[in-house]
């Protein structure tokens, strides 16, 4: 049985301890939620430190500003002095691949499937590429960075070309994205072409490119991708599409994706309205659907995502979910924030025993819930 407390003697040690000391009620108070993870892009941490645990990087040292480290190199500024869209630390493969990855090695590693992610010390050193526009800035010897220059075209002529490991393009004029744009760089390990006016991406766009480890497509005005799109880009571990104009997709999008870990897609018009959507991400790990239009979560909606840890649906208009919903999923971290549901069904929750972090503020079910919803999850530390 769970034990009551009162609320007068409630304190934050009791929301962090196992949910068998606390009662339903308590845990649902105010008092708990205050301090459980918040969804808002940005807080203004005065008690404890930004933690990687809780996924955040701290803006400013002396304002101690928080910021949800998946809006960082949005494309977004989210921090008062820009630091979250610093051209140095947004284009360097340590903080975009490694500071908060899911997984140090994607899940197909094992097997010989995906390439290892590894963390790039090279020292700053003279650059070896030539002919590339005047205003670009050559780093790291291999890297590119051709950033509010307006650029109307993906570069073609920078040399020598089988060298280019990193193409940063952000906040440029490019509208469409061809077929084989990127072919004559065959070791390019990231693209960054965030902040542009992309509407058309050409079918094999990203032929060419085994090497490709992260891609930034987010601030764009995408509206639908070609199915395949990333069939070629057979290492690609970080996909990043947020601030777009998709509402959903033909599950044939990503067909032939076999090692991504990471999709981020905030911000957009997501609907979620089909099934199979994921149906060909099977190595994904973390999956952020926030600030969309999803309305209800069905039975298959997540089909096919079984490896999935993290999930984020906070800020949609979520007023339905399945009861079977999350069944074949084992989430560790699961966002339901800021939606519109005022009823769960008993068990929505009861196969998440490997949930540990569960944020259901501001949603009017607080005070209609059944009495059994948390049987099962023995590992919730955090609601």
């Amino acid at each position: 049985m769970l034990k009551n407390l009162s609320e007068d003697s409630f304190s934050l040690q009791h929301c962090r301890m196992r949910l068998f000391v606390c009662s339903v009620a308590v845990l649902l108070s105010s008092y708990c939620l205050m301090f459980s993870k918040t969804s808002k892009v940005t807080r203004l941490n005065t008690e404890f430190p930004c933690v990687g645990d809780d996924h955040e990087r701290m803006c400013d040292e002396a304002k101690r500003t928080c910021v949800h480290w998946s809006h960082w190199c949005d494309g977004n500024y989210d921090c008062a002095n820009k630091a979250d869209e610093d051209v140095t630390s947004c284009s360097h493969e340590s903080s975009l691949f490694n500071e908060f990855a899911i997984d140090n090695e994607p899940p197909g590693l094992q097997a010989g499937v995906c390439l290892p992610n590894k963390q790039n010390h090279e020292e700053e050193g003279s650059c070896v590429l030539d002919d590339y526009p005047l205003d670009c800035t050559c780093h790291k010897g291999t890297w590119l960075t051709c950033n509010n220059i307006g650029l109307t075209a993906v570069p073609t002529h920078i040399r020598p070309s089988e060298i280019l490991t990193k193409l940063v393009l952000r906040n440029n004029e490019i509208t469409r994205i061809p077929t084989n744009a990127f072919s004559v760089y065959p070791n390019l390990t990231l693209i960054d072409l965030t902040g542009n006016k992309i509407h058309t991406v050409e079918p094999n766009a990203f032929a060419g490119l085994s090497l490709l480890k992260g891609l930034f497509l987010q601030n764009n005005q995408l509206d639908a991708l070609p199915n395949g799109t990333f069939s070629t880009t057979t290492n690609l571990a970080q996909l990043y599409l947020s601030y777009n104009k998709f509402t959903d997709w033909n599950p044939d999008l990503f067909a032939g994706v076999r090692c991504l870990n990471q999709l981020y897609m905030i911000g957009s018009h997501i609907r979620l309205a089909s099934d199979g959507l994921f149906q060909h991400l099977n190595t994904l790990r973390y999956l952020e659907l926030a600030h969309n239009d999803i309305a209800e979560i069905k039975e298959n909606t997540f089909n096919g995502l079984s490896l999935l840890k993290l999930l984020n649906l906070s800020d949609n208009a979520i007023h339905f979910i399945s009861s079977t919903a999350f069944q074949k999923l084992k989430l560790s971290d699961l966002s339901l924030s800021r939606n519109k549901l005022s009823f769960l069904y008993p068990t929505t929750f009861a196969d998440q025993q490997k949930l540990s972090d569960l944020d259901l503020s501001h949603n009017p079910l607080l005070n209609n819930l059944p009495e059994k919803w948390l049987y099962g999850m023995d590992n919730l530390v955090k609601l």
